[in-house]
């Protein structure tokens, strides 16, 4: 190997070490107040030397990347100053996206800057190319490593079988798997760059210009379909913002592509021209949509941190629709103005990501004084206020609401039982528990509820199994009216049948059946039994048989049937095979019976 072979070697293993003892540090359990600048600065200074080490040799290599990483780790310690522990600055997804844009975007400027001077830092071509060469490198280098890991491992475990543990044992410690894996993304970065003519990402590229018909295709039915349908569109289970937001940062990444380094690398063919021009001139109009989505949002919601974040996106996505719609709206030179207009635009996005770590934005400290004014305003349900986020995910500042909260819940007996609740609790999922069953009961009085649900037989429900129904069935969604028929109109009343359905248990169980249009299997049918402790839990799944011919059994059947008295409770046509603490079922019936379990959930 090269010298320029083990330079990249040694830098690889040396990041590769230096992540593992950031991490090791972290393990050993102790409030490290330096931890996330020293995590940041292990990975952006490793990142930032090897994509510059092979052009610029090592001195210079480490001299950019220690001046790129220390801003990036700097602005993340100052960030996490309060938290407690400081690792927790982490929990805050932001942080770790900000973190990400310093260590990255400045990384083309830098190489220009080596390679021009002052005089030509902002030499598009240049930035154009060192972006996507870095890119199409790092993945390149990872593949390798990658695959060199897994050979490895592999041969460690041919040489197991031999009688041969050194290489196996060496490979159990983590310090040794980081410092090999680093060592070997050096190697593939070092290789990458001496064939840089051969990989490149021109072919990627080339590729990837081929989509842009296909997205204006999507965009156009894509404004159409939002301006039909609005804030409600969803698409494969993302919200209308995030798919607005996917499809801006796509149209955007495919106009810069598209238009490549200079009009003479740029798609030739004036129906593809035609195209980046129109995908350039439909970016303002996902901006707008945009800036009416999050309006709403901030509207309905309130300022949260994931709110905060969002807008700021916007904000980006606006400034590139705004230099964009302009551009090409304007005949000759369009292309070039796009290509000045994305050096502006990402200049500004690694100025944002350094604002976003100091204190002139905080999204914790926004959102924290955006939902206190809501609760004072009585704006806001006292159930809806983000308290488990207060108190896990909003650092210092969402203790600090929390203690104005306390304050305020003197005379706020509602506000009051939700804090004590969230006192007790030892994550956010654990408060959420407690939260839905207070949901649920504070959406109606323990009488609305007696009087909506239906009993057979009839009789008092006891409050620990009414507590249960509310948290366990009704949770959020159903409310006293439902029940009543009044509200929700796919629900024609809620049962609750008290029996022996489980004789191998003492006592009687309870089933609740909600009575909707749609299989029994599907949410509407839950059996609760009674445990030695008094608490009411779910026990076990429903099994239902029925004819193969019959059509499925609806919850609204299922309730009117027992409403009739149309039923009975008698041993079903099926044994099961147990086997210590496990059972399987089996189906004595005949061929033409079939058996649908609707959930498992052991007792």
């Amino acid at each position: 190997m090269s010298r320029t072979h083990w330079y990249h070697v040694i830098f690889g293993a040396m990041a590769g070490l230096g992540l593992w003892a950031v991490f090791e540090l972290a393990r050993q359990g102790e409030d490290l107040w330096y931890w996330p600048g020293l995590a940041v600065f292990a990975l952006s200074f490793g990142a930032a030397a090897l994509a510059m080490l092979g052009e610029f040799g090592p001195r210079r290599a480490l001299l950019a990347g220690g001046a790129i990483a220390l801003v990036a780790a700097g602005l993340v310690q100052w960030q996490a100053q309060g938290f407690v522990p400081s690792v927790q600055v982490f929990e805050t997804g932001h942080v770790l996206l900000a973190a990400l844009i310093l260590s990255t975007l400045p990384i083309p400027f830098a190489m220009t800057l080596m390679r021009f001077g002052s005089a030509g830092w902002h030499d598009y071509p240049d930035l154009f190319m060192d972006t996507w060469n870095v890119v199409v490198r790092f993945a390149s280098a990872s593949l390798f490593a990658s695959v060199s890991m897994g050979v490895l491992f592999l041969l460690s475990e041919l040489l197991h079988f031999v009688g041969v543990d050194l290489l196996r044992d060496l490979l159990r410690e983590e310090a040794v798997v980081m410092a090999v894996g680093g060592a070997a993304c050096g190697l593939g970065l070092a290789v990458v760059y001496e064939f840089s003519e051969m990989i490149s990402p021109v072919l990627v590229l080339r590729l990837l210009r081929l989509l842009a018909p296909v997205v204006l295709l999507v965009v156009v039915i894509f404004v159409v379909a939002f301006l039909l349908q609005g804030a409600t569109f969803t698409l494969g289970g993302l919200s209308a913002s995030e798919v607005l937001i996917t499809t801006a940062l796509g149209a955007i990444a495919l106009v810069s592509i598209a238009l490549d380094q200079d009009d003479a690398e740029a798609v030739q063919s004036r129906f593809m021209r035609s195209v980046a021009r129109a995908l350039a001139g439909m970016v303002p109009v996902l901006a707008a949509l945009l800036v009416l989505v999050y309006w709403r949002r901030v509207s309905a919601e309130g300022w949260t941190p994931t709110l905060v974040v969002g807008v700021a996106a916007v904000a980006v996505i606006c400034g590139y629709g705004l230099a964009y719609g302009a551009s090409a709206l304007r005949a000759g030179g369009w292309m070039e103005r796009i290509r000045r207009a994305n050096i502006v635009m990402a200049l500004g996005i690694v100025g944002l990501a350094a604002l976003w770590l100091t204190p002139l934005i905080e999204p914790e400290q926004i959102a924290v004084r955006s939902q206190i004014a809501r609760y004072q305003a009585d704006t806001v349900k006292v159930v809806d206020l983000p308290l488990a986020e207060m108190r896990f995910d909003w650092g210092p500042e969402g203790q600090a609401g929390l203690a104005q909260l306390r304050e305020m819940a003197a005379e706020d007996t509602e506000l009051a039982a939700l804090l004590t609740e969230l006192d007790a609790a030892n994550s956010s999922w654990e408060f959420y528990d407690a939260e839905r069953r207070m949901t649920a009961m504070f959406s109606g009085s323990r009488e609305e509820w007696l009087a909506a649900i239906e009993r057979v037989p009839a009789g008092d429900i006891p409050q620990p199994l009414l507590d249960t129904i509310l948290r366990d069935v009704m949770g959020n969604a159903i409310k006293p009216a439902d029940c009543r028929g009044e509200g929700n109109r796919d629900i024609s009343g809620c049962l609750l049948l008290r029996a022996d359905l489980v004789p191998s248990r003492p006592g009687d169980e309870a089933l609740v059946v909600i009575g909707r249009d749609r299989s029994v299997q599907y949410g509407n049918t839950t059996l609760l039994a009674l445990a030695a402790s008094g608490e009411w839990i779910s026990v076990t799944g429903v099994a239902f048989v029925r004819n193969g011919a019959d059509a499925p059994l609806t919850g609204r059947a299922l309730l009117e049937a027992i409403r009739a008295g149309d039923f009975a409770i008698e041993p079903a046509t099926i044994q099961q095979l147990r086997i210590g603490d496990s059972a399987i079922v089996i189906n004595e019936g005949g061929v033409e019976q079939r058996i649908d379990t609707y959930s498992v959930r052991p007792f």
